[in-house]
């Protein structure tokens, strides 16, 4: 099982490069996203798609890369 702690830290690792890169906005979203998913009681994997967006900070591309980590443990956008 990921933890939502294990998921955060990804989010941020994600907002981290993006911010190296120049791109702010991008990281700004992504460090918002990791502390919603820090903030959230149940785990996060067990939430579906919907689930996910209706969260708040978390649009469609996080919510793939939420889905996409915690069914393999890696995310395509670390690497």
């Amino acid at each position: 099982m990921v933890s939502n702690t294990e998921v955060a830290e990804m989010l941020q690792e994600v907002s981290d490069r993006y911010r190296n890169q120049g791109e702010e906005h991008r990281a700004r979203v992504y460090s918002r996203a990791a502390v919603t998913v820090l903030k959230q009681d149940s785990p996060v994997e067990k939430m579906d798609e919907d689930g996910l967006q209706s969260l708040d900070n978390v649009g469609n591309a996080i919510v793939q890369d939420i889905s996409e980590f915690t069914s393999t443990g890696s995310s395509s956008r670390l690497q």
